[in-house]
């Protein structure tokens, strides 16, 4: 690696952006060098800073030449975790100004995604899908959006996070588009995977704003302890982020929200109180004329009309900032006034607010929904592209594709149809075998007098007599010992004898017997209302797992394929 000191200069450059009146400064040569000799992980921050912040900034001209000067860098390090940033590079540098032009952009990105995919790269694969997902909520192309969302979870569940340590700041992404669409089912979890004890990246505020909405959730569905919980961790985390203040404020804000749903509005004002100055200086006024409207209600409640009035006008004064984007904060201002007015007096003036307040409401609503409208439109429209593409694509192949598959099935079901018989015909033989092994008793009883003495022979003998007359194997219980008693002999003479003149146990002996006496009471059709577990206990089996397997390796088939296959 040391060429890559070697190659290290004190160089900075810088850009002028117009949309927000400042100049930026990065350093292209340094932050690459740091990322070929300590991984991307290293640099994660001020890379993404340098592709979100500068280079996807520039117009579009200046961004050719930004990514010509970046390759140049790369190709002059050599070094091989460099090279496959050029591809993602390139892609996202490309300008989306026109339909035309975007749709070439989002072509090449699916392009890396998939060479990334191919060659096994989850990092880049992940970056360039989640740079993808993001582009296309933003052009609120829904219907994608929410097909590469199922990628992107399927991919994050596939891969453990030691491998891609930004995988919270992805479910956060996740979780937040399905809350906006209210699939609470989706979201909710996903939120609850972004939660961390702290991240370590001053941009990435993914941990407080899952926090955050989580609590926004609870508090939706009413409950306000659970809500609480979250609003507090959010105060609690020692996450070092930008706008950390605000993050702040909006925790202390919802926490007072929480306290005014409980009635408890002297504890909240306070918060309210505290938190309006800091959302101001953050320049945040559309949050901040939610806190207006909030200290309002407060003031009114406690009968100081003219501290109401003053946060009536500046709520007004905070929307009015930014009237395009928080013209929907009327639907919480006019419930206010017209309290307002109705304390004053003045019935029509509450009235009219009252009926302005319906209408923002309505008129919120109708945006918000129209976003399912958009999305259902755009599925509809995506599915039937879909549907005639594949008719175009198949027509061809139809009369070919079904052909062959009828000649693959009538293949298949001739060999099936072979095979099932000549496993029927095994089974049937089995069962044959083992009727004719149960009817036949005393072939395998008859002792072999060349290999046991006159006393094994005479105590087998009457073993076999007590087992054939009284049956006595159908005792679950029965042990050599329980034998031993009723031939008055020693358990070890009775063992000797069996092995012996059997060559085998006294457990395998005496479940002969029971596998035999359940093979007689299977073949009987009057027995066919009985249990395969009344079956095993009435041969003495005390367990239907040791009579399955007692059965199946006398018999070469489990007590189930017996019954079905005795007829046959």
């Amino acid at each position: 690696m040391h060429h890559l000191y070697q190659t290290r200069k004190a160089m900075t450059d810088s850009m002028y952006l117009h949309a927000f009146k400042e100049t930026r400064y990065f350093d292209r040569d340094s932050l690459f060098i740091r990322y070929a000799e300590n991984g991307y992980m290293s640099v994660r921050e001020e890379l993404r800073h340098y592709y979100s912040d500068i280079l996807v900034r520039m117009p579009p001209d200046e961004r050719l030449k930004e990514v010509e000067k970046t390759t140049q860098t790369i190709r002059r390090l050599n070094h091989k975790s460099l090279f496959r940033e050029i591809d993602y590079m390139k892609a996202i540098a490309l300008s989306d100004s026109t339909t035309y032009l975007y749709n070439k952009q989002m072509a090449q990105l699916w392009i890396v995604a998939e060479q990334a995919k191919s060659r096994k790269d989850i990092e880049i694969e992940l970056r360039t899908l989640s740079f993808i997902f993001q582009r296309l909520y933003m052009n609120q192309k829904y219907s994608e959006t929410f097909s590469c969302a199922l990628r992107i979870a399927q991919l994050l569940e596939e891969t453990p996070e030691s491998v891609y340590p930004e995988a919270p700041l992805l479910w956060f992404l996740l979780g937040e588009v399905y809350y906006n669409f209210r699939d609470y089912e989706c979201a909710v979890p996903y939120l609850k995977r972004a939660v961390r004890d702290s991240v370590t990246l001053f941009y990435d505020r993914s941990n407080l704003r899952a926090r955050n909405t989580l609590g926004v959730y609870y508090h939706n569905i009413g409950d306000l302890d659970e809500s609480d919980r979250w609003f507090r961790s959010m105060l609690e985390s020692p996450d070092m982020v930008k706008y950390r203040p605000m993050y702040d404020c909006i925790a202390i804000t919802n926490l007072a929200n929480n306290m005014t749903e409980r009635g408890k509005y002297t504890e909240a004002k306070p918060l309210f109180e505290a938190a309006l100055p800091v959302a101001i200086n953050e320049n945040d006024h559309t949050f901040a004329s939610g806190i207006t409207v909030k200290l309002g209600e407060t003031y009114l409640l406690e009968g100081d009309l003219d501290k109401a009035r003053i946060m009536i006008d500046s709520t007004i004064t905070l929307i009015n900032c930014f009237p395009k984007f928080n013209k929907h904060r009327y639907r919480n201002l006019y419930p206010l006034m017209s309290k307002y007015y109705a304390v004053l007096g003045d019935i029509r003036l509450s009235q009219t607010y009252i009926d302005s307040a319906m209408q923002a409401v309505n008129e919120y609503e109708k945006q918000f929904n129209s976003l399912y409208i958009l999305r259902a439109e755009q599925e509809l429209f995506e599915a039937e592209n879909k549907l005639k593409e594949e008719k175009l694509r198949n027509r061809e192949m139809t009369i070919r594709g079904n052909t062959v598959v009828l000649v693959i099935l009538l293949l298949m079901l001739i060999v099936t149809i072979y095979l099932y018989r000549r496993k029927q015909e095994a089974y049937r033989q089995l069962v044959l075998r083992s009727k004719e092994w149960a009817e036949n008793v005393r072939i395998i009883i008859p002792p072999e007098r060349n290999q046991a003495d006159v006393d094994d022979i005479a105590i087998m003998d009457a073993i076999r007599q007590l087992v054939e007359k009284e049956k006595i194997y159908r005792d679950p219980e029965l042990t050599s010992d329980t034998l031993s008693k009723k031939l008055s002999v020693s358990r070890n003479a009775i063992s000797k004898a069996i092995n012996s003149t059997q060559h085998k146990n006294f457990n395998s002996f005496i479940n002969e017997y029971r596998i035999r006496e359940s093979i007689r009471l299977m073949t009987d059709p009057a027995n066919d209302t009985f249990t395969i577990d009344a079956i095993a206990s009435d041969s003495g089996f005390n367990s239907r797992e040791t009579f399955y397997r007692a059965f199946k390796a006398q018999t070469g088939i489990t007590p189930f394929q017996f019954r079905k296959n005795r007829e046959l």
